[in-house]
């Protein structure tokens, strides 16, 4: 008798277990210039509703001056949408343009934002988290911004 048969639950356990490490090993990348999406209505409408105070800096408000990306970022299996000012005479400067975060939730989304820093396009979503979220690294910058309960640090 091999040790195969003897234990078959505890070696699919074991398979299905390396399967999820290898899951999540890595962080996910996002380029922005490359895979942002074209929001839905609800989307675009979800932003600007979250984003208003943002938004009412932009030169142009009545554009949608963003690209968008979607991640889940805190495991509850709704996709959020990461969020990226394109209006370079309000949100870009030499750093790359700021963003937000708006966060799905059971009923569409959240009504407020997340604040992240100036990136160039690049956003990658760690396998380590804090507090909940996903740890976020943006370009190719070794620091990594970490969820204290209240925004990214």
């Amino acid at each position: 008798m091999t040790i195969h048969h003897l234990f078959p639950p505890l070696l699919a356990l074991a398979a299905a277990g390396s399967a999820l490490h290898a899951q999540s090993t890595g962080p996910t990348s996002i380029d922005l210039d490359t895979a942002a999406i074209t929001p839905t209505s609800a989307q675009n409408a979800a932003i600007r509703r979250a984003a208003a105070a943002d938004i009412k800096e932009f030169n142009h408000p009545q554009r949608d001056d963003w690209r968008v990306a979607r991640a889940d970022l805190n495991d509850d299996g709704r996709a959020d949408l990461l969020v990226q000012y394109t209006d370079a005479s309000t949100f870009c400067g030499s750093l790359g343009c700021g963003g937000v975060i708006v966060m799905a939730t059971a009923t569409g989304y959240a009504a407020r934002t997340i604040s992240l820093p100036n990136f160039m396009s690049g956003v990658h979503i760690l396998a380590t988290r804090h507090h909940g979220m996903h740890d976020l690294r943006f370009d190719d910058a070794h620091y990594v911004f970490t969820w204290n309960g209240k925004q990214y640090r």
